[in-house]
């Protein structure tokens, strides 16, 4: 952090995304951009992939580390401990899906207590699409709603998001300059707003991709009819047993 005009503070942050193993940024990364914007006015972000120290990057007020696959786990490892060593003053905050899953690993390891689940400070927050990790990004990214009421036995959702709820203006998080809107709803099709989203989205005309798959347990013909009206592309169905 540094002072403007000898009185306002200028935070900085670090957002990390220890590899990059996906065409798709870090969301929750680019919502916590959002949250601290709206928090920190003027605050100064900085992204990384991989272990690296941003131009510019002095001392990071706090660095979010994000994870997505368990058998990334090493590269999640030595992201935290290359950034433990550069700014031990700095408070370091892990998250994401393979960090909940191995809360007790990490901190055996490293001595710092990974978040479990959704951010829910910065869940409600718009991502923040001038981030893009080094993505060429040609698409909005959302959820209609959250957690799953199946209770597949191999499933790690009901563990990482257990209460389920719906996101009723997950269209602010549209940006309209995108041809595409992908969603990562777990199960779509169980949704209680189905028929309310699908109206939405047949108003906002743009391609969309239902990027986890469509129950095909909870897939009938009232459905296809809906769903017939919507540009979907490609169309995907996910066959849980």
């Amino acid at each position: 952090m540094f002072k403007l005009n000898n009185s306002q503070l200028i935070y900085q942050f670090l957002l990390v995304e220890p590899i990059a193993k996906t065409p798709y940024p870090p969301l929750g990364l680019m919502k916590i951009s959002s949250m601290l914007k709206d928090k920190y006015m003027g605050c100064n972000i900085f992204t990384q992939i991989g272990n690296g120290l941003p131009k510019g990057l002095t001392s990071p007020k706090k660095i979010f580390i994000t994870s997505l696959f368990t058998w990334d786990f090493k590269y999640l490892i030595e992201s935290i401990k290359f950034y433990k060593r550069n700014f031990n003053n700095s408070e370091i905050l892990v998250g994401g899906i393979s960090a909940s899953l191995l809360l007790e690993d990490i901190y055996s390891v490293t001595n710092i207590k990974p978040h479990f689940g959704i951010y829910k400070e910065a869940e409600y927050y718009s991502p923040d699409y001038t981030l893009n990790f080094e993505r060429k990004l040609k698409t909005s990214i959302t959820f209609t709603s959250r957690g799953c009421k199946r209770k597949c036995e191999f499933c790690s959702v009901t563990k990482l998001e257990p209460e389920y709820f719906v996101k009723d203006d997950w269209e602010k998080d549209i940006k309209q300059e995108f041809p595409l809107i992908t969603f990562w709803d777990n199960n779509f099709l169980y949704s209680p707003n189905f028929e309310k989203d699908c109206e939405k989205l047949i108003k906002l005309n743009k391609k969309v991709d239902f990027n986890q798959g469509l129950d095909s347990r909870l897939y009938d013909e009232e459905k296809a009819k809906l769903l017939a009206k919507i540009n979907l592309e490609p169309i995907r169905f996910a066959f849980d047993d």
